[in-house]
């Protein structure tokens, strides 16, 4: 027995097994709606037991059931996995004896299950998914009509239930999906996400939004606070009344502005997109998203002024660009083919054809095979020159550039160029051809008959080529030059630096008047003044013979030379006449008075006598310290505290009229110098500023630590990079002009009045500073004043205290003490050996160093060697160095006038040693003598 009626469906069980899992209804919790249907089934048919059961693979589940206690049951003990089968109402009237069911022993409780009656739950696709169905513990012979309409009715219920679950889970997951594509939609397009409630005024911000209104994450917003305070003041009103619209209308919020970043002041082009909710028509929110334009709308300015910057060049240029449609065979020009070439538009006819035809026709066949060559081939570029007639039938030289586009096949279909009009260019080409020519011409001329050396040499120093002025200037032929070095025919004298300018030349620098000596064919060199210019793997020479030149500036120098001399001798001459004078005349009245017995003015005579010598002493001094050959007493000095040990002394010196002011530098360098040449060369410069402040004036003495590169020294005259104490003078009075600046430590030059000065102030001062290593420096200018500045070399040294030596009287010898005086001028002799003499002392004399050696060889007793530095023959620094080989630990007293070798003592002084500046008073002798005695 089977249904009523029924066929079975044939459904696909592969796809009915899909059906169902599409669904979704498998092993999902109890629903009151399902149980409400089973309740009725019951009820309608009058059974009681009613099931909705679903057939899976392997078994039967029950989503709802009325009258039995279970929740499944195995595929093969399933009733309804038969009425599946079946298109309408599938009854078995006693399930214990129907063959089909028999076998399954279906009980409840023990009490065997014996009707069953079932309708199949079949989607609109025709697909059953399982049955509603009753089961009766007695057998019975079917449902009423009534009872079969009912249960088919509550069947077509339970698939309109799970049609409706699927459609609600589609949607949830359809709406899930969406929710995440949007998501990462708007993740990937770097989107923001607003929500405004209007009523409110609440706004919700992601921390994208936020970035694109220049804010921090998780910063609080608000739209008065950061909403419109973030929008561009000229795009503010716009966007509000976009927002307004949107809210008040209804309708989609899209709209373009421009934010400036509450916290970093960025402003960025925002496009914003929104729809707003409405309840009862009234607008509660406004959500939407925000995307930073920035990048596309510069770029679009970019373009926009990209085009209107090409279609100003179409017009402006005078090239004719061309656009050559090669599918239709049609070219556009632009406005320059008539400006330029002078056709009417209606002459130009726009294809290639016509083209071809202005071209020349000495030049046509091979233009039109060119371009047809990059047409109908694989390449882009196109460039070629030709001639173009022009509408009054005159040809134009051209240079014409096109580039061809393909499709995707590969095949020609546009090309892009432009004509450019190079008839001036190939007209000035062709006229300095013909000048090149000409050129040349005069070149090979000037090359044949100059007097400077040209030629061209290899990186390798070997001469390539020579001009005829080796022959003539050197007596070199071309022959004996090339191939060989250069650098052979350099002076020995001049390859070292001769081979630096080599060097520069090869990293391509260029070398101007550098000077060397370069040896002729007969053995003389000839000064020669050299330009070079390097030229990739070669330079090329050109030198001038300076020989003649260098000789009359050699004579020309030794004429200022000797004029300078001149000027020496005489103001020497003048000044020590006036000296002279004072002494020969003092001696004469004392001899005259001597011999009449005239006592009384004696003494009078005597120190005028004595005041002028000790003027020439003076004198004589400042010779040597502008001559750089004065005896110093170099030592570590503290500049600062010699300056400050004269400000009581300057002051008196400068008088009331001038103040006096002193900057000194704090914890200031320590310099290498003679402390008492420095005392006088400040005393001699405030004198000078005194002399320019006749009506008073400020005087300011500074000191400064100075370091001075290569550069700052170079400035500096001959000075040495390196640490120096600048000490610098400037006063308010007159200045100088600069002519007179430049000459002020010449020596005897002075714009005192004649007897106001001897002119060798600045002069030794000059002396003295360069003779310690440093050097001195004028700036003035009339009414400016003046600053001498002072550049002595710093000594890291730490001062040397220095006990002063009380004065006392002439010491007498004890017992025994000799001393050996050498020393070639006899009166100056007389006068030593007087003096030691009258103290006591045992004398050897000698006049020269020869005569004091061959004393010296009998090895005589000799406590104290006095002898004067520049002797003739053996000086005596030569004479110490014997002495002390045969007298080891001999003491050695020097004097000297005017020695070199002396300048500077801690260079030429031993232990043991010590030195005497003449003239030298009496007492300072006796007491240095007396000294170095006590010192043995």
């Amino acid at each position: 027995m089977g249904g009523d009626g029924g066929l079975e469906l044939g459904a696909d069980e592969a796809e009915r097994l899909a059906a169902l899992k599409r669904h979704n209804i498998l092993d999902t919790p109890p629903e009151p709606a399902f149980d409400r249907i089973v309740d009725l089934a019951r009820i309608v048919c009058d059974a009681p037991i009613a099931l909705i059961s679903f057939i899976d693979r392997d078994r039967q589940w029950l989503k709802a059931k009325v009258g039995l206690d279970v929740d499944e049951t195995p595929i093969d003990k399933s009733v309804c996995a038969l009425a599946i089968r079946w298109k309408a109402l599938f009854q078995i009237q006693d399930l214990s004896t129907d063959p089909r069911t028999r076998a399954m022993e279906l009980d409840r409780d023990g009490a065997p299950l014996r009707f069953y009656a079932g309708m199949p739950l079949v989607t609109r696709d025709g697909v059953a998914l399982g049955t509603l169905c009753v089961v009766d513990l007695k057998a019975r012979t079917g449902l009423t009509e009534d009872e079969a309409s009912g249960l088919a009715m509550l069947a077509q219920q339970v698939i309109e239930l799970i049609e409706v679950r699927v459609a609600v889970d589609d949607r949830a997951r359809l709406a899930s999906e969406n929710r995440e594509k949007l998501a990462l939609a708007v993740s990937a397009a770097r989107m923001g996400q607003f929500d405004y409630v209007p009523a409110t005024g609440h706004l919700d911000w992601d921390d994208r939004c936020r970035e694109l209104f220049g804010l921090s994450p998780g910063a609080p917003v608000s739209y008065e606070s950061a909403f419109l305070p973030g929008l561009h003041p000229d795009d503010r009103d716009e966007a509000a009344a976009a927002v307004g619209a949107s809210l008040e209308q209804g309708l989609p919020f899209d709209v373009e502005y421009r934010t400036i970043g509450l916290e970093d002041g960025v402003v960025r082009h925002v496009h914003a997109q929104g729809m707003p909710i409405l309840e009862n028509g009234q607008p509660v929110r406004l959500i939407g998203t925000v995307q930073d334009v920035t990048a596309d709308r510069l770029r679009r300015a970019k373009l926009l002024e990209t085009e209107e910057r090409l279609r100003l060049a179409h017009r402006a240029t005078n090239d004719a660009i061309w656009d050559w449609d090669l599918v239709r065979d049609h070219v556009f020009w632009n406005e320059a083919l008539c400006e330029v070439y002078g056709y009417r538009s209606e002459e130009v006819v726009n294809d290639g054809a016509w083209w071809i035809e202005q071209i020349h026709p000495d030049d046509r066949a091979r233009i039109d095979e060119s371009i047809h060559l990059i047409i109908d081939g694989q390449a882009s570029d196109w460039s070629d020159e030709y001639r173009f007639r022009r509408a009054d039938g005159t040809y134009a030289d051209i240079r014409d550039r096109g580039y061809v586009l393909r499709d995707a096949g590969g095949r020609a279909v546009r090309m892009i160029g432009a004509m450019l009009d190079q008839s001036e260019r190939v007209a000035i080409e062709r006229g300095l051809v013909n000048q090149i020519a000409v050129t040349a011409s005069e070149l090979e001329q000037v090359w044949t008959s100059t007097n400077d050396l040209m030629g061209r040499v290899g990186l390798d120093g070997r001469l390539q080529s020579v001009n005829p002025a080796w022959e003539r200037l050197l007596g070199w032929r071309e022959a004996d030059l090339l191939g060989r070095t250069f650098f052979d025919l350099i002076d020995p004298d001049d390859r070292t630096e001769t081979s630096g300018v080599a060097q520069r030349l090869a990293r391509g620098e260029r070398v101007s008047n550098f000077v060397d000596r370069v040896l002729g064919a007969d053995g003389d060199a000839r000064t020669i003044l050299w330009d070079a210019i390097p030229d990739g793997d070669r330079f090329y020479v050109i030198g001038r013979d300076l020989t003649e030149q260098r000789a009359i500036e050699e004579r020309l120098r030794q004429s200022q030379k000797m004029e300078a001399v001149g000027q020496l001798t005489g103001g020497l001459a003048h000044d020590f006449n006036n000296m002279l004078t004072g002494v020969i005349g003092s001696l004469e009245l004392l001899k005259r008075d001597l011999s009449g017995q005239r006592l009384d003015r004696v003494d009078r005579y005597m120190d005028a006598a004595t005041s002028s010598a000790q003027r020439a002493a003076a004198l004589t001094q400042r010779l040597l310290a502008f001559s750089r050959r004065q005896s110093l007493d170099v030592r570590t000095v503290d500049v600062d505290r010699v300056i400050v040990g004269m400000e009581e002394l300057l002051r008196r010196t400068l008088g009331e009229g001038v103040g006096l002011e002193l900057k000194l530098a704090a914890d200031g360098w320590n310099a290498r110098t003679d402390a008492n040449q420095l005392e006088s060369a400040l005393l001699n410069l405030a004198i000078n500023a005194r002399d320019a402040m006749p009506d008073g004036g400020k005087l300011t003495i500074e000191s400064h630590d100075r370091s001075l590169n290569a550069a700052a020294a170079g400035e500096l005259e001959d000075l040495r990079p390196g640490e120096y104490v600048e000490i610098t003078v400037s006063d308010t009075g007159e200045g100088m002009t600069p002519d007179v600046a430049a000459k002020a430590f010449d020596p005897f030059f002075t714009t005192k009045p004649i007897g106001h000065g001897t002119g060798l102030g600045l002069s030794m001062i000059y002396g003295f500073v360069k003779q310690s290593g440093g050097v001195a420096r004028i700036d003035s200018e009339p009414g400016q004043g003046a600053v001498i500045r002072l550049y002595l070399p710093r000594d890291a040294a730490e001062i040397e205290d220095i006990a002063d030596t009380p004065s006392t009287p002439l010491a007498p010898a004890r017992d025994g003490e000799r001393i050996m005086v050498v020393e070639d001028d006899p009166a100056v002799r007389m006068l030593v050996t007087e003096v030691l003499g009258g103290l006591g002392y045992a004398l050897i004399e000698a006049a020269d160093g020869r005569e004091a050696c061959r004393l010296l060889d009998a090895r005589p007793r000799i406590d104290l060697l006095v002898t004067d530095v520049g002797l003739p023959g053996l000086n005596g620094r030569q004479l110490a160095d014997y002495a002390r080989q045969k007298l080891p630990g001999l003491r050695v007293l020097f004097m000297t006038g005017y020695a070199e070798q002396a300048a500077v003592r801690s260079g030429f002084l031993e232990p043991g040693m010590d030195i005497v500046t003449k003239p030298f008073a009496i007492d300072a002798l006796s007491a240095k003598i007396r000294e170095m005695l006590e010192s043995r």
